[in-house]
């Protein structure tokens, strides 16, 4: 398979299971550690692996040491790789001198050339959006590289499970939701009534969900109305807390008439449960690329806006 670039045909998230991620005897997923929006997509993943009967285990990158020869890393990089150094880039380090086998899954990467020339031959890069795909194939044309989509689709697809926690998960989270909120100096309102909650007096209201790291492009400005929902419903990556976490992202969104975002898992979760979006974009290519790529093909009610 090396060199494999599938051209530009799109490879579903449930065919990359089949072909990359079937036959190993031991797959370790390594979850990016991240918000709410990483959630999401780990727990697809893991619904995804349950579904089509693949075992697996779940080991954080900072737990891993050495490279186990015996074992094939599915790296969920997500946006991991994409500025500044991260917990992604010294596991990739430790394991390319290992010459493991390596999968980087749902994959957004940008100006990581000498991380890739270190790659050992045998990894596979599956990206979610054509840039990261030619810039891939730009780099180390003689691995394999697919182009699919964010690994969330598999739920859209209905390869994965929407998540349903257990009770206790949900309202261990939900106390989470309000600690959060409050800590983070969001309204006081939508830390007890989150699914009530509006950014103003009338129902159809916009809910604005925007980002306020350092990713931000966003020049509006809604003072004591906005919540960043990635950050107040994020948690633990284990598969019972990715669950959790991007259970408690979804019943929020669900909750609302309109959304406006900047966060790709935002945007992202109202198309899995048809809520209407106005998405744009963040600091880097990220957001428009995946809107184009796939959202925009896939579910009419997300609204690209500048």
């Amino acid at each position: 398979m090396a060199g494999c670039a599938t051209g530009n045909s799109i490879v579903s998230v449930g065919d990359t299971a089949d072909n990359y991620l079937s036959n190993h005897s031991n797959l370790v997923v390594v979850p990016n550690m991240g918000n709410a929006g990483d959630g999401l997509i780990n727990h697809s993943m893991y619904s995804l692996l349950k579904r089509k009967s693949i075992r697996f285990s779940v080991k954080e990158a900072r737990e891993i040491k050495d490279a186990d020869w015996t074992a094939t890393y599915l790296i969920m990089v997500n946006g991991a790789l994409h500025h500044g150094e991260h917990a992604m880039d010294r596991l990739i380090r430790l394991l390319s001198a290992g010459s493991a086998r390596m999968i980087l899954h749902s994959a957004t990467i940008q100006e990581r050339d000498i991380l890739l020339k270190q790659l050992p031959g045998s990894t596979v890069v599956i990206a979610r959006e054509p840039v990261t795909f030619q810039y891939v194939r730009s780099i180390r044309s003689d691995i394999t590289t697919v182009l699919s989509e964010d690994a969330t689709m598999a739920i859209a697809d209905g390869d994965a499970d929407l998540p349903d926690p257990s009770f206790l998960l949900r309202a261990q989270y939900r106390t989470r939701l309000l600690l959060r909120t409050i800590q983070l100096g969001f309204p006081a309102e939508f830390a007890f009534f989150p699914e009530r909650y509006r950014s103003g007096r009338h129902q159809l209201e916009t809910f604005y969900a925007l980002r306020k790291d350092d990713e931000s492009l966003n020049h509006e400005h809604h003072p004591g109305v906005n919540v960043d929902l990635s950050e107040v419903c994020g948690g633990r990556q284990s598969i019972e807390h990715a669950e959790a976490s991007a259970g408690s992202l979804l019943n929020v969104i669900k909750s609302k008439k309109m959304i406006r975002t900047d966060r790709l898992h935002v945007a992202i979760g109202c198309a899995l449960v048809e809520v209407e979006c106005h998405f744009s974009a963040n600091k880097y290519f990220k957001c428009e690329a995946i809107y184009s790529h796939s959202l925009a093909k896939r579910f009419p009610f997300i609204k690209w806006v500048n």
